[in-house]
């Protein structure tokens, strides 16, 4: 590619032409130290950026043979999911001459549908009116004793229970 043909240009004037938009910019930056310099995207994921009425679109933009790099990319970057979760698109245009007119391959990004569960998560609580039901049978004959024990009808013997402190 010719650098007046670059991906990146090639997107610009796709974009451009495209009525959704009415701007469209380029957020790539040359930085040209340490010698021989290197190319710093938006975000490390985003070459072109187009917004219109109500939408925004963040592009990554490669040759067909970078495609799978890029996909990488922006599969493991972390900013995708943050890019695609503020509501902006996201678009790989992957561009090639086959014979003698460039084309672009858009691939659009896209988070995987949140997965749902098989089961409710949510269960209603019975309602208990009386606190004694959650301790169980043992509370009662314990309650039981402690009444008996009051008013000195307490037995002893393996089966009851002393209370605490008597």
């Amino acid at each position: 590619m010719t650098k007046s043909n670059s991906s990146v240009q090639l997107s610009l004037v796709r974009l451009r032409k495209d009525p959704r938009f009415t701007h469209v910019e380029k957020v790539e930056q040359f930085i040209p130290f340490p010698a021989p310099g290197h190319r710093l995207d938006l975000f490390g994921i985003i070459d072109v950026l187009a917004i219109g009425p109500g939408i925004t679109l963040a592009v990554q933009c490669t040759t067909k043979s970078g495609t799978s790099g890029h996909k990488r990319k922006l599969f493991d970057a972390e900013a995708t999911a943050a890019v695609l979760r503020a509501g902006w698109e996201m678009e790989l245009h992957a561009w090639e001459k086959p014979k003698h007119r460039w084309e672009c391959k858009v691939y659009r990004i896209q988070l995987p549908p949140e997965p749902v569960p098989a089961f409710p998560v949510i269960t209603p609580l019975p309602r208990i009116s009386d606190p004694t039901r959650l301790l169980g049978i043992e509370l009662e004959q314990n309650l039981l004793y402690a009444q008996e024990a009051i008013h000195g009808k307490a037995q002893s013997g393996p089966d009851t229970l002393p209370l605490r402190g008597t």
